[in-house]
């Protein structure tokens, strides 16, 4: 009985895991991956130490910390790329136009309608409602928005 409610529990937690990667952003996605790694270790160490096998646990740590290391220092790299990149776009409309043309497959120039045929054959692929994920929808928002604004003037 207790395997037929561990299977019934990891098929919902599946699912629902599953649901929430596909609606995530990625900085959400990395943070439940820091979260879940984290409790992962910490759980490990905690069976090991209370069975006895606490040099294990040591060992293991020890042996993990230069993995560790280098993901946080990856993690501190890209966040700070991220907020150069965000700094330098803020600063220049232009680096905002060519990213929002980027995102719709178009080119420098491109008419109102254009852009509303773009947006929408590719909001029919990525809209939230049809199985797509909600942080591209969000891009593709915003990307509309901001040409069809530059459009106007």
């Amino acid at each position: 009985m207790s395997y037929v409610l561990l299977g019934i529990g990891l098929i919902v937690g599946g699912f629902a895991l599953f649901h929430f990667v596909r609606k995530a952003s990625p900085q959400q996605i990395g943070t439940l991956i820091v979260i879940v790694g984290t409790l992962v270790v910490s759980a490990a160490v905690f069976l090991l130490s209370i069975s006895g096998r606490l040099p294990a646990a040591v060992g293991g740590l020890a042996a993990l910390w230069p993995l560790l290391y280098s993901i946080w220092k990856t993690h501190q790299q890209v966040k700070t790329e991220e907020k150069i990149y965000d700094h330098l776009t803020s600063a220049s409309g232009r680096a905002k136009i060519s990213e929002a043309l980027d995102i719709l497959g178009l080119e420098e120039g491109a008419s109102v309608e254009e852009i509303e045929k773009a947006y929408k054959s590719l909001m029919k692929d990525h809209h939230p409602d049809q199985h797509g994920s909600e942080w591209i929808a969000k891009k593709l928002n915003a990307a509309r928005e901001l040409l069809l604004k530059n459009a106007e003037d």
